[in-house]
């Protein structure tokens, strides 16, 4: 269970800064407030799963999430990240009845949360807040066709490189000097993951992409560099892994 806290209303006054919460009056504060949990999960834990009822609006205050949907069959995956400063879930928002996905910690995380229902009626009065929640549901739904469309191909490599593309856009930091630093630790487990591919596979597109100034990957440490924004081309991973 979620407790209460000292700290809400120095949370609260946190939130309103950014632009989930921006278009709050005083009064709807005050009554998330006083409705407010907040909840630390260790890495690996689940938040809530597709089957479970949409109960909760949460915001990630430190660290990242993982979202993992399937399909009926469970053979087709599709995998997202959320993080910090980002609420969630935006998906089914005053329609759904179930939460759209499993989320998972990633790394050790800090949320907070509100009951979604209260939420939801906020949103039904506030009309500056409901029409930032449309414009991030349809930012959230065209990056997921984006991220679809581009999973979708048979190259093994492709995927990976899509892979990696996918967490420097979603976690990445840093973009100095055309360099991307994605400060959390990646694995080749997750990288396989993420491309339908194998460790194996996997651990050698990254090492060939090393090879070829593309990125640095050390101690988990997952750097990109300028070539690797150059040209992203087929004919180009064609040349690079020898296809």
């Amino acid at each position: 269970m979620g407790q209460k806290s000292k700290a809400v209303p120095q949370y609260m006054q946190y939130l309103r800064q950014l632009s989930d919460f921006e278009t709050l009056t005083d009064e709807e504060a005050n009554l998330l407030m006083n409705n407010m949990s907040i909840k630390s999960f260790q890495k690996g834990q689940v938040l809530f799963d597709e089957t479970d009822q949409r109960s909760r609006f949460y915001f990630l205050i430190e660290g990242v999430i993982r979202v993992e949907r399937f399909d009926i069959d469970g053979d087709f995956g599709f995998f997202s990240y959320i993080k910090n400063d980002l609420g969630f879930p935006y998906r089914g928002l005053l329609s759904d009845k179930n939460y759209p996905y499993l989320a998972r910690a990633m790394t050790d995380i800090q949320i907070v949360y509100f009951p979604m229902a209260l939420v939801e009626r906020i949103l039904k009065q506030n009309i500056l807040m409901a029409t930032r929640a449309i414009t991030e549901m349809s930012t959230i739904l065209s990056a997921t066709e984006n991220q679809v469309q581009r999973m979708v191909t048979s190259s093994a490599h492709n995927r990976i490189v899509q892979a990696i593309n996918i967490l420097a856009e979603q976690l990445g930091a840093d973009f100095t000097q055309k360099h991307v630093i994605i400060p959390y630790r990646v694995t080749i487990k997750e990288l396989a993951l993420v491309s339908g591919t194998t460790r194996e596979t996997t651990g050698q597109v990254i090492k060939c992409l090393a090879k070829h100034d593309e990125l640095i990957f050390e101690r988990q440490q997952l750097t990109l560099l300028e070539g690797w924004f150059a040209d992203q081309s087929f004919d180009r991973q064609e040349r690079i892994f020898k296809l």
